[in-house]
């Protein structure tokens, strides 16, 4: 890999979880298994992410998609977009 293309994992790494930042503490840490709707709370942070990287006008679609997609899972079970296969980047 070239410099540039570990710069921008290494800004996709930093950045993937930033959505966390709107879920409500309590959930976030919670030292026990997450009830359903603390889970259905939490799985919104990858959108939220997302939505806060758009609005502060990062374009770079590699960081837009690992905040957005980095749940999603090879068999479909993952989320938010419930993606299969090859259409994850």
């Amino acid at each position: 890999m070239d410099h540039d293309d570990i710069i921008r994992i290494g800004h996709a790494g930093l950045l993937h979880d930033l959505g966390k930042a709107l879920i409500p503490p309590e959930i976030v840490q919670k030292p026990a298994p997450l009830d359903q709707e603390e889970f259905k709370t939490m799985k919104q942070h990858p959108k939220l992410g997302y939505d806060i990287l758009l609005k502060n006008q990062i374009k770079d679609e590699f960081i837009l998609s690992a905040a957005l997609m980095h749940h999603e899972r090879l068999n479909g079970t993952g989320y938010p977009l419930r993606k299969k296969g090859d259409s994850i980047p």
